[in-house]
């Protein structure tokens, strides 16, 4: 018989294959970035090449710090998209959009109409 996961265990898991499978995070490629710094001291001192999913569940790391240090990793991007967003605002200047080329196709309506 296996064991069962302890509830940390299972929200690790989860956690963990939900960012890689339904929300595309990709640790060896586009997100990079982000993985490196998870694997880095500032974030979860993991090591340069480790493969994260592994060293989650062999270390026992608690979801709560992973996911502590992801947002922290996750913060620079946040300010980028609300300082874009920000420049798509209503009295920013149609000129200034215009220049950047920016549009969020339905983004900025739904912000604005609070939806």
């Amino acid at each position: 018989m296996a064991a069962r996961d302890t509830p940390s265990q299972h929200h690790r898991r989860a956690a963990w294959r939900h960012l890689t499978t339904t929300a595309g995070f990709d640790p060896e490629g586009y997100d990079r970035p982000l993985a490196d710094f998870l694997r880095s001291p500032a974030g979860l001192d993991l090591g340069p090449s480790s493969d994260i999913g592994h060293e989650l569940e062999s270390r026992g790391i608690p979801v709560e710090t992973f996911l502590e240090a992801f947002f922290q990793g996750m913060r620079p991007y946040g300010q980028m998209l609300q300082d874009l967003l920000n420049l798509s605002a209503p009295g920013t200047g149609s000129e200034v959009r215009a220049k950047l080329g920016i549009g969020f196709s339905g983004w900025v309506e739904r912000r604005e109409s609070g939806s």
